[in-house]
C-alpha cells in the first residue's frame, strides 16, 4: 500500500507551496531553492572580496593584485631597463644632458617619485591576508624598500644643475654647483638610480604570475635571459672603455690610445662602443681573441675581474640555456616516446591500422590539450587545503553545472558544492560510443568541448546534435531506466560525468537532499519527466521522450498532414478520374517503320511470305535451307475478311536469318543514301 501511495504521488504537486506548510512535509522538501548566482556560489570569485574589511582604513588605496598596479609596474620595469643602458653609457662616453635627454631625465625622475607615492598607498599581503590600512602600509614600506627607492629617485641633477631644464655647459653663478661640476659629480650621481635594480626581480615575478600560457612563459624567460646577457655585456663594455679613457695623460699606452693610433681618423663614440662591446662579449664567452687586450695596470685589474666573473657567467648561461631547452622539449619527448611505445605494442598484437590510427589521434589530442599544463590537475589540487580545493573545484565546474536546471533548482548551495566534487572529466575520440540503447548506466554527461549526436541504433534514426553546454543521459541518471537512445561522438569531445550513486552517497549528511533525489527518481520511473526538464527531440515538448512521441504514430493523421504540407508545399493535388480535369496524360510514343524484312525481327515466316513477289529469290532461299519439301504455293492475295478473322495457315515456318537480305534497301541504307 505504501508503494502504491508513493507511485500515485505527483511531483508537480510538490512544488506548490504555502506559508503554512510544515518544513518537514514533502512539499517543503522539493521547494525550489533561491536562484544561485556566481557570486553566491563562489563567494571569493572576485578578488575585491578577499580582504578583511576590518583592515580597510583610508581612501584611494590601491589593491596589490590590481591590473592597474601591474601596468604601472611594467612601466617602471621598462624605465629601469632603459636607465640600466643609458646611465653607464653616459658616464663612460661623457654624454652631455642636452636636448631630448633633459626631458628624458625629468620624466624618469618624476616617474620614480610617483612610484614612491603609489607604494605608500598600495596594500600588501601578510600571512595570506590583504592589509589595506594606510598606517600599516606606510610602516611596512618604510621598513622594506623606501630607502632604496628614495636614493634611486631623488632628483640630484635638478639641485646640482640649479634647475630642471638646464644644460651641463650653462654657466652657473653658484660656486658650490660649479665645484661639483668640476669633479663631474652629477654624472656619477646617476649611478644611484641603478640601486632600484634590486627590485627588478619582484617586477619580473609579478609579471610571470599573471601569464597564464606556458608558451608565453617560455618566451618571457627567453627574452629575460637575452636582456640579462646584454645588460651585463653592456655594463662590462662601458667599464672597459671608461678604464681606458679615465687615465688621462698619465698613461699614453692605454688600449684606447693604441686603438686610435691604428686608425687614420679619430673613431666616433659609436665605433668605440662597438669595440668595447666586442671585447666584453669575447671575454664573457671565454673566447678572447687577443686583438684587444689590457695594457696598463688598471686595465689588467679590470680584465682579471672580468675573466673571473665571466667563468661564473658562462656556467650560468649554459645552465639557463639547458633549462630552457629541457623545459620546452621534455614533455614533447615523453609524448613521442609514449607514441612509439604504443605503436610498437599495437603492431606486436597485430592491431588493425584503422584502430592504430584512431589511438594515435586520441593521444595527440590529449597531448595538445595538456601540453600547456606542467603538472596534472589532481596533483595541483593535492597541494591545497580542503577549503581551497573545494573553491577551485566549484569555480571550475560551476559554468557547466549551471546548465542543468534540476540541480540548480532543487539542491541547496551546500549540497551543490558537495555534488560538484564528484564530477569527473572524460575525453572521447571520434566515433566513440558513450552509451547505447538498452544499456543500464546511471550517469549524466555535460559537454565541455566537442559535439555529440543522439540516435536510434535500431532504426538508424538521427535525433539531435548536442554542443558545448548541453547535457544528456538525465533519464538514466534519475530513473535508472535502460538507455532509450545511443550517444555517439562526432569528433573529439571533453565531457563531465556524474554518477547517481556518487552524488547520493556524498550527501549522506544532508538527508533532505537525498530525499529530493529519491522523489525525483520516483517521478521519473513513472515516466513523468517534466520536472527534470526533459524535452522530446522530435516535437520539442517536455514530459516525454522521442520513443513515446505521438507525433510519429502511424495512426496520427495530423502528423501525416503536417509532413505532406511541409514536403509538398506549393504543389496542387488533382484527381485523375475527374472528367472535368483536362487530359494531362502524355500520348504513347509511335515509331513508324517500313514493313520490310530488316525491320521485322524474330517472327516465324515462310520464304513464300517473305518474298512473295520474287520467285527467284524464294527458290534460292529454299535451296539454301535444304528444304526437301517443295514450297507450297500461297495465294499472293488475301481477302480482308480472312485477315480480320485471324485465319491461321498451316504452313511450315522458317526463321529469318540476318545473312539473307532482301533486294530492297534498309532504313540505314536509305539514310546513308539521303546523306
Amino acid at each position: 500500500m505504501e508503494q502504491d501511495a508513493e507511485a500515485e504521488f505527483s511531483l508537480s504537486n510538490l512544488i506548490i507551496h504555502s506559508n503554512s506548510e510544515d518544513p518537514k512535509s514533502p512539499n517543503a522538501i522539493l521547494k525550489p531553492q533561491k536562484q544561485i548566482t556566481a557570486i553566491d556560489f563562489i563567494p571569493k570569485a572576485n578578488f575585491e572580496l578577499m580582504w578583511d574589511k576590518n583592515n580597510w582604513n583610508g581612501k584611494y588605496l590601491i589593491h596589490a593584485e590590481s591590473y592597474w598596479k601591474l601596468t604601472w609596474d611594467i612601466f617602471i620595469l621598462f624605465s629601469l631597463i632603459l636607465q640600466g643602458i643609458y646611465v653607464p653609457f653616459a658616464i663612460s662616453f661623457d654624454v652631455a644632458s642636452a636636448g631630448f635627454l633633459i626631458y628624458y631625465d625629468f620624466i624618469v625622475s618624476l616617474a620614480f617619485i610617483v612610484d614612491i607615492i603609489f607604494n605608500f598607498n598600495t596594500g600588501f599581503f601578510k600571512r595570506g591576508i590583504l592589509i589595506m590600512n594606510r598606517k600599516l602600509i606606510a610602516w611596512n614600506y618604510l621598513k622594506t624598500w623606501f630607502i632604496l627607492d628614495i636614493l634611486s629617485s631623488f632628483p640630484y641633477s635638478w639641485i646640482i644643475q640649479g634647475g630642471i631644464f638646464q644644460n651641463d655647459t650653462v654657466n652657473n653663478t653658484l660656486s658650490a654647483t660649479r665645484l661639483l661640476r668640476t669633479f663631474r659629480i652629477p654624472r656619477f650621481i646617476k649611478i644611484l638610480r641603478l640601486i632600484k635594480f634590486a627590485k627588478i626581480k619582484l617586477f619580473l615575478v609579478k609579471i610571470e604570475d599573471n601569464i597564464f600560457n606556458d608558451y608565453l612563459i617560455q618566451v618571457f624567460h627567453f627574452f629575460r635571459f637575452i636582456i640579462v646577457i646584454f645588460t651585463i655585456a653592456h655594463w662590462l663594455a662601458c667599464l672597459w672603455h671608461y678604464t681606458g679613457v679615465s687615465q688621462g695623460l698619465s698613461a699614453s699606452n692605454t688600449w684606447v690610445n693604441l686603438y686610435e693610433e691604428k686608425d687614420v681618423k679619430t673613431p666616433t663614440k659609436g665605433e668605440m662602443y662597438v669595440t668595447s662591446l666586442y671585447w666584453a662579449i669575447t671575454t664573457l664567452l671565454t673566447i678572447g681573441y687577443g686583438d684587444i687586450h689590457a695594457q696598463t695596470t688598471p686595465e689588467k685589474i679590470v680584465a682579471m675581474i672580468s675573466m673571473v666573473f665571466a667563468s661564473a657567467f658562462y656556467g650560468f648561461a649554459l645552465g639557463s640555456i639547458h633549462e630552457f631547452v629541457e623545459r620546452t622539449t621534455l614533455k614533447e619527448r615523453k609524448h613521442r616516446e609514449s607514441i612509439i611505445a604504443m605503436t610498437n605494442h599495437m603492431r606486436r598484437k597485430r592491431i588493425p591500422k584503422e584502430l592504430q590510427f584512431k589511438v594515435r589521434n586520441y593521444l595527440e589530442y590529449v597531448y595538445e590539450n595538456q601540453k600547456n599544463i606542467n603538472i596534472r590537475e589532481d596533483e595541483i589540487l593535492n597541494l591545497l587545503s580542503e577549503p581551497l580545493k573545494d573553491e577551485i573545484t566549484a569555480y571550475i565546474h560551476y559554468p557547466a553545472i549551471k546548465s542543468c536546471p534540476i540541480f540548480m533548482k532543487y539542491l541547496s548551495l551546500e549540497a551543490l558544492s558537495i555534488v560538484l566534487k564528484n564530477l569527473r572529466e572524460e575525453t572521447y575520440a571520434p566515433d566513440d560510443e558513450i552509451f547505447s540503447e538498452g544499456e543500464k548506466n546511471r550517469t549524466i554527461y555535460i559537454i565541455i568541448e566537442g559535439s555529440i549526436f543522439i540516435y536510434y541504433k535500431q532504426f538508424k534514426t538521427h535525433l539531435a546534435d548536442l554542443r558545448k553546454g548541453d547535457y544528456f543521459g538525465e533519464i538514466g541518471f534519475f530513473a535508472g531506466h535502460p538507455r532509450t537512445a545511443s550517444a555517439h561522438c562526432a569528433g573529439f569531445a571533453d565531457l563531465l560525468s556524474l554518477k547517481f550513486e556518487d552524488a547520493y552517497n556524498s550527501l549522506y549528511k544532508d538527508t533532505k537532499s537525498q530525499e529530493v533525489l529519491m522523489l525525483i527518481q520516483s517521478a521519473c520511473r513513472r515516466e513523468d519527466y517534466s520536472e527534470i526538464g526533459v524535452s522530446c527531440y522530435i516535437c520539442q515538448n517536455t514530459g516525454h521522450v522521442a520513443t513515446k512521441c505521438s507525433f510519429l504514430s502511424p495512426h496520427n493523421d495530423q502528423a501525416k498532414k503536417q509532413w505532406l504540407a511541409k514536403n509538398f508545399k506549393g504543389l496542387k493535388k488533382i484527381n485523375p478520374h475527374d472528367p472535368s480535369m483536362p487530359k494531362l496524360c502524355r500520348k504513347s510514343r509511335v515509331v513508324k517503320r517500313r514493313i520490310e524484312a530488316n525491320n521485322i525481327l524474330g517472327i516465324k515466316r515462310t520464304p513464300e511470305e517473305m518474298y512473295k513477289n520474287d520467285d527467284v529469290l524464294r527458290r534460292k532461299v529454299s535451296h539454301y535451307l535444304n528444304i526437301s519439301k517443295p514450297p507450297i504455293s500461297v495465294s499472293t492475295t488475301l481477302s480482308e475478311a480472312s485477315l480480320k478473322q485471324d485465319t491461321v495457315f498451316e504452313i511450315p515456318t522458317l526463321y529469318r536469318y540476318s545473312m539473307i537480305l532482301p533486294d530492297t534497301l534498309s532504313d540505314e541504307d536509305e539514310d546513308k543514301k539521303e546523306e
